[in-house]
């Protein structure tokens, strides 16, 4: 795919003059997306409203996940039919793009508005490739979080879990009263989230990073990969393999509803749990880096500007920018989706419990960058085939997990 990308804008500039932008193309901007929860599609409104209130005209082209919106992406630049923005990624993907010379270069435009200064690095860094900025932030979200229904933990007797030990204590607990311990969809991508989440807790980005970004087998050596498998272990004993819970979102509800006692996932919980009218420290609990490493697991979504035929940035692109980074359209976006602003200027609402914990831990420490950011692609396809026969219990040990990654991703 990258070589056909190569091939379909084999004449095209690499080096683009973003500072100085033409007159506004007049034309509907089509902002290809694929969140599409009610919430996330909430937050998305924020978006819209201030580039509409600036004279956009922004026309949805919703995709169904991640996935698919990666490769119709890929599919729709070399057929020459590129939207004008599309929701993506930092990191690999923004890199591949990057380097195959299908989006615009918008270091002239960073420059000009001080981004350095305004910017969250991490949010900043996330996409820079190679010194040139590739890609426009637009939030920050932490993955590695428990969600826990306050009434279960109340009548467990129990407090909020601080370590997998106790988590594990809880679940057994829960078990033994007949309640359903964790809210998990069908997904695989859901245990691959546990097992990444886990993993950073036990070996922080060290042994996280030489295996996602390194695809280096020798890094299964680190005893943090073992420790990892043997509590994903304990914790896949607690699945209660509901069918009827198809995805996260479904998992959410269950969770909400007291049916179960905690969700492993990201922070776009949050804003869920808050559109059914629960309160954090109330009706759910929220803990952020559990384990021995605290250290916040993060994603920075951003969108990118495919090269379209006249080749040239725009008054529409600035347009886009200038929304998009406003401070009002930052904290409103923000506190719909649950996500920590990419302006160093917009703080955490002070009334969020679970957001004052995000923003203070991004504070404290680096975070670790998710595995949609840096992981091999074939590294991923690998682990999560490994994570998820070992949670269904098609493979029985840890050793066994291990010794059949070593193989796979030496043999590749």
């Amino acid at each position: 795919m990258m070589r056909l990308l190569r091939l379909a804008v084999s004449t095209v500039s690499l080096l683009l003059a973003p500072a100085t932008l033409l007159a506004q193309s007049g034309k509907p901007s089509e902002v290809q997306i694929f969140w599409a929860s009610p919430t996330e599609q909430a937050a998305l409104d924020k978006l819209r409203q201030a580039y509409t209130a600036r004279g956009g005209v922004w026309v949805d082209f919703q995709t169904s996940n991640a996935a698919d919106n990666r490769n119709l992406a890929f599919q729709r630049i070399v057929r020459g039919t590129p939207p004008f923005a599309i929701q993506w990624f930092a990191g690999k993907d923004l890199r591949a793009m990057s380097q195959s010379g299908v989006i615009h270069d918008l270091t002239g435009i960073a420059r000009d508005g001080d981004w350095t200064s305004k910017l969250r690095p991490g949010a900043l860094n996330g996409v820079t490739i190679d010194g040139a900025v590739y890609g426009l932030p637009i939030g920050i979200h932490t993955e590695n979080w428990a969600w826990f229904n306050r009434k279960q933990l109340d009548l467990l007797g129990v407090t909020v879990p601080d370590d997998w030990d106790e988590v594990i204590r809880t679940l057994s607990l829960a078990e033994r009263r007949g309640i359903d311990g964790i809210a998990i969809g069908q997904g695989g991508w859901e245990r691959h989230h546990i097992f990444n989440t886990i993993l950073t807790s036990e070996g922080g980005d060290d042994a996280y990073r030489q295996l996602m970004e390194g695809a280096d087998a020798t890094a299964l050596n680190n005893p943090a990969f073992a420790r990892t498998f043997n509590i994903m272990g304990k914790l896949r004993m607690f699945d209660p393999q509901d069918s009827s819970v198809a995805g996260w979102k479904e998992a959410t509800d269950k969770l909400a509803a007291g049916k179960a006692v905690v969700q492993f996932m990201g922070d776009w919980v949050l804003p869920e749990l808050k559109s059914l009218g629960l309160k954090a420290g109330q009706d759910f609990e929220c803990s952020l880096a559990l384990g021995k490493v605290r250290q916040p697991v993060s994603v920075v979504d951003i969108m990118i500007f495919p090269i379209e035929e006249d080749r040239s940035l725009t008054a529409e692109h600035q347009r886009m920018i200038d929304a998009v980074l406003d401070p009002d359209t930052q904290l409103a976006f923000a506190r719909a989706k649950g996500a920590i602003s990419v302006l160093k200027q917009v703080a955490s609402d002070p009334a969020d419990v679970c957001m004052r914990k995000a923003h203070d831990l991004q504070n404290q420490t680096l975070s670790a960058p998710a595995t949609v950011m840096i992981v091999n692609e074939r590294i991923a396809a690998i682990l999560e085939k490994v994570v998820n026969d070992f949670w269904q219990q098609r493979i029985d040990t840890t050793e066994q997990a291990l010794a059949l990654l070593k193989q796979q991703i030496m043999s590749q």
